[in-house]
């Protein structure tokens, strides 16, 4: 039967074979007609690759059926085994926004005393507003990433007073500074808002807005001091 292979240069070849002549000696005719090495050589029939052992009936090849010629190619390393990973993957954290939450780092009782229950940042390129995260073993600022360790439940307090020597000044001077009164006030309306349910600031009569202060002149700046 009559064998159709279309070569690299794009011509195709004709050859005379049988059904059961093998693929390496139809590699063989080819290498003597277009002198490409019968070892770099690979055929395929109908989307399959013809290996040299096996004979042409083998695929389905009939009379004037065409096989395709390509040269075996260098490169492309062998296949990489696949890892297993015996740790779970870890969970990237993704960050929460929460509403008021200025009102978590205060504590307002029902005779108007104000309790600050985070640590201002000592660091001076935060200044006052800026409060420290309070963790199990830590604080930290996420603005200048001033971080404190406590070794121990026992000198968590006694590192507190220490770094907060600087609060201890305001206490000896006997008053507030313009952020801490501006952050008290903020905490003494929002406070207000929640319990009237008030929804605008600016329904507020001059009157209530007289009584938040008179309710804010009574605090008590010794519990600026923060309890681990």
């Amino acid at each position: 039967m009559q064998l159709f292979v279309k070569s690299l240069a794009g011509n195709t070849l004709a050859l005379e074979v049988t059904s059961s002549t093998s693929v390496e000696n139809v590699k063989s005719m080819i290498a003597a007609r277009e002198g490409i090495d019968a070892d770099f050589q690979c055929l395929s029939f109908a989307g399959k690759s013809l290996q040299n052992a096996e004979a042409l009936a083998l695929y389905g090849v009939q009379d004037n059926s065409t096989l395709h010629l390509n040269a075996e190619l260098l490169g492309g390393g062998k296949k990489r085994k696949k890892k297993t990973y015996t740790t779970p993957k870890k969970i990237k954290h993704k960050r929460t926004k929460v509403k008021m939450a200025i009102l978590k780092m205060y504590k307002v009782d029902e005779s108007g005393k104000i309790t600050r229950l985070r640590r201002e940042c000592p660091n001076a390129t935060c200044g006052a507003g800026v409060f420290m995260a309070k963790h199990k073993d830590r604080q930290y600022c996420g603005k200048c990433h001033l971080t404190y360790r406590w070794q121990s439940l026992v000198e968590q307090s006694k590192h507190t007073n220490v770094i907060s020597n600087h609060e201890n000044d305001h206490e000896t001077k006997g008053h507030l500074d313009v952020c801490e009164w501006l952050d008290i006030t903020f905490v003494m309306v929002s406070s207000f808002v929640a319990t009237t349910a008030f929804t605008s600031l600016r329904n507020f009569p001059h009157g209530e807005f007289h009584h938040i202060s008179q309710m804010a002149a009574p605090v008590d700046v010794s519990t600026r001091a923060l309890n681990p």
